[in-house]
């Protein structure tokens, strides 16, 4: 669980005391980012750079409306009483929605932007994509289950401050419970590499290639096996069943510390948009 309310929506670096400054320069970070994969020329740039100004201002006016009123809603719910099993994966749910709705809006975008790279670039993007691949791989050889369990308490700690003996025990338990799936995701991950590699070097502006590039970007879920599958499920149940548990026995001090810390993130919001 890489934020508290990381599953509940999709918001990058939202969290950060520096989101207004992050947030308002992604146009220049994703190119920084970008350049890690490909070099593009001064044509794509011109390109890529349109389409990016596209995206952030349908993203600014539209989008964090959205984030917010869910944030607000999350906030009022929990504020009453504490979120079950149940209710948790149905926040989970929600929030990939939000993430549905982005790529539902770049993806025809990206085809466009395919079509304009050459054999090379594509070949470089997934050089690098592999690259990474094998040092995840090498870092994950280096940790054990204790790092886990320490990340997990870091993050919850973030949104409800200092935890007790019991609350400590609790995400113990949890974190034991969680099935390690690092390499069946990491086969899930080149499988959807692979497959979008090949249709990306098979490019061309018609109607079935457009289809094909949008099935790779809006359902990347087609390429899990069933195991992976069911390893996730059962994993986002104990997250789910965790963060009740926590829910249900927040002292009143941590109760206030996460409301200040969702309002914090609507204030974020609102300054983003303009109406803070």
């Amino acid at each position: 669980m890489k934020k508290f309310l990381f599953s509940i929506f999709f918001v990058l670096c939202l969290s950060s005391c520096s989101t207004g400054f992050v947030y308002n320069n992604l146009d220049w970070l994703v190119h920084w980012y970008i350049d890690d994969y490909v070099d593009l020329n001064a044509e794509q740039e011109a390109v890529f750079d349109d389409y990016m100004r596209q995206w952030l201002n349908w993203h600014r006016s539209e989008e964090l409306v959205a984030y917010r009123q869910h944030l607000q809603e999350l906030k009022s719910r929990i504020e009453h009483t504490p979120l079950d099993r149940a209710q948790w994966l149905s926040e989970f749910e929600r929030g990939r929605t939000h993430w549905n709705r982005l790529l539902q809006e770049v993806a025809g975008d990206l085809s466009t932007l395919a079509l304009k790279l050459d054999d090379k670039q594509i070949e470089s993007i997934f050089d690098e994509l592999e690259k990474r691949n094998r040092e995840r791989e090498q870092r994950q050889k280096s940790r054990d289950d204790s790092r886990r369990t320490d990340k997990l308490q870091e993050d919850i700690v973030q949104w409800i401050g200092p935890l007790s003996k019991p609350q400590k025990e609790l995400l113990r338990r949890y974190s034991g419970k969680l099935k390690p799936n690092f390499k069946d995701w990491m086969q899930y991950r080149r499988k959807w590499q692979s497959e979008a590699r090949q249709i990306l070097l098979q490019r061309e502006d018609t109607e079935r290639w457009r289809r094909a590039m949008d099935a790779v970007v809006l359902d990347p879920r087609q390429f899990e096996h069933q195991t992976y599958r069911e390893q996730s499920a059962y994993n986002r149940n104990v997250y789910a069943s965790l963060l009740a548990d926590l829910h249900a026995g927040l002292s009143e001090r941590q109760k206030a510390h996460l409301q200040e810390e969702i309002e914090d993130l609507i204030r974020d919001l609102s300054d983003l948009m303009g109406d803070g």
